[in-house]
């Protein structure tokens, strides 16, 4: 069969998962696009290489989103030789949207690629003349394809990269928990937080960089965190200068029991409250608190139940802050 002159679309639905790493952390899904000219009518090759490139353009995408593009640019031969051969080892899962097969390559005008062999970024430009023969035909394809970005993070911080949030705003998110015991003063970054971890995810969905206390406890200053955490404006403009941070989001996180009695039931509240900062001035933009109650049984994971739900509440609270417009903060 011949596709001369012809375009064929085939759309995809399927989703392909990846072997998970140990530690994968928070994900992030990118689209990207490949075209790849069909050799000697090998459309299975063809289809390959296109996937391939769709890969490193999608790659390239998340990279911008973690380091600087003087970064990128600094170190571009090791990128080259040693995180976009391997690219799949960061995916969780990968899709293909479309497929095109034709006499032309390109998405439209200014596609900005990267490709991993042809070690280049490249745009198109739209006024210049096709001078593609005729009787050459291109397979292309759209992706999307799901990133570990924490793991991705990790081995590039592994390798010396500096992971700033490329050109996202950054936010500082630190929540005390009190669901797992009570840890108070310079101490209290050593225990973990679901709470901060939950927050963080709805946060970067939005586009953000967020730090939490595994980078905060490398600053190796609790003492200063501490005085932050307890409303102390210069020690959250320090905070906020140690990471160039937009903002910075403080907060406790605990469950509360009340007895029953006779015409009452047991309850325990999950209580979440924060306040917002501006990483410039120190000052509050925002305080909210959410409480969450678990009647009848308390037993057991309650307090965590309870904790669990007052987050999730408290996270769209957090999310309706941050879009909305910057005069009504």
């Amino acid at each position: 069969m011949s596709f001369i002159g012809k375009t064929v679309l085939i759309a995809y639905f399927l989703t392909l998962s990846v072997t998970a790493p140990p530690n994968p952390g928070d994900m992030v899904t990118v689209s990207g696009e490949g075209s790849i000219k069909i050799e000697n009518s090998n459309y299975i090759a063809a289809r390959k290489s296109a996937a391939r490139k769709a890969l490193d353009h999608a790659l390239f995408e998340v990279l911008r989103t973690l380091i600087s593009e003087e970064e990128i640019d600094g170190k571009r031969e090791y990128l080259e030789k040693h995180i976009f051969p391997k690219g799949m080892k960061f995916v969780q899962s990968y899709s293909f949207t479309s497929e095109a097969v034709g006499p032309e390559s390109g998405f439209g005008e200014n596609q900005e690629e990267w490709s991993a062999d042809g070690a280049s970024l490249e745009k198109t430009d739209p006024m210049k003349k096709n001078d593609t023969p005729q009787d050459e035909e291109f397979y292309s394809v759209t992706m999307e394809y799901t990133f570990f970005i924490t793991y991705l993070s990790e081995e590039l911080a592994n390798k010396g990269f500096r992971i700033t949030g490329g050109g996202r705003p950054k936010v500082v998110l630190l929540v005390n928990e009190e669901s797992i015991g009570v840890v108070h003063g310079d101490a209290s970054l050593v225990l973990p937080s679901a709470t901060e971890e939950s927050g963080k995810s709805a946060i970067t969905e939005q586009g953000y960089f967020v730090i939490t206390r595994a980078e905060v406890r490398k600053l190796n200053n609790d003492k200063w965190v501490s005085m932050a955490m307890n409303g102390d404006r210069l020690a959250v403009r320090w905070l906020a200068k140690e990471f160039n941070a937009d903002y910075v989001i403080l907060g406790k996180a605990r469950a509360v029991s009340y007895p029953g009695s006779r015409d009452k039931l047991p309850r325990i509240e999950g209580v979440v409250e924060a306040r917002v900062y501006d990483g410039f001035t120190a000052g509050i933009l925002w305080r909210g608190r959410v409480i969450e109650p678990i009647y009848g049984n308390i037993a057991g994971g309650a307090r965590f139940r309870s904790i669990r739900l007052a987050s999730e509440k408290f996270n769209h609270k957090i999310i309706d802050f941050l879009k909305s417009p910057m005069e009504l903060r």
